[in-house]
């Protein structure tokens, strides 16, 4: 062992009682300051969910234009329209499923703030465990 980590076992007990007392002080200020930080959240969680359904619309109306520019190839017997087909293979899917699992979210924190924060403390919880 070196000659660092040496001292740092004999300093052991004063470093403890550092941390504890640095951890007491931040949990102090976060009580001081929960519904700051509550609010806060609120506010990062309705900036997310707007986002994602946004951009979810934005790659579903995307993918359903893509789709008639395919369907205008195919129809006019255009092989080079199947290009298209490789974007909206992926970009389909992934825009619904992200819409679907975002617009829920979306409506809770801007309709029930409350109610998602609630549900968003409990599945904290449940990961800390």
């Amino acid at each position: 062992m070196n000659e660092i980590a040496q001292e740092l076992l004999k300093r052991a007990d004063v470093i403890g009682a550092w941390l504890s007392g640095a951890v007491t002080k931040t949990a102090d200020f976060a009580t001081a300051q929960a519904i700051d930080i509550a609010m806060q959240y609120v506010a990062f969680g309705r900036a997310w969910y707007t986002t994602a359904t946004i951009l979810s619309i934005f790659g579903v109306v995307f993918s359903i234009w893509m789709g008639k520019k395919l369907f205008e190839h195919i129809k006019n017997d255009d092989i080079s329209g199947l290009i298209l087909l490789v974007p909206l293979i992926f970009a389909a899917p992934v825009s619904v499923i992200t819409f679907f699992n975002s617009v829920k979210d979306c409506i809770m924190v801007w309709a029930a703030p409350k109610v998602w924060l609630m549900i968003q403390l409990a599945e904290l919880a449940k990961q800390v465990k």
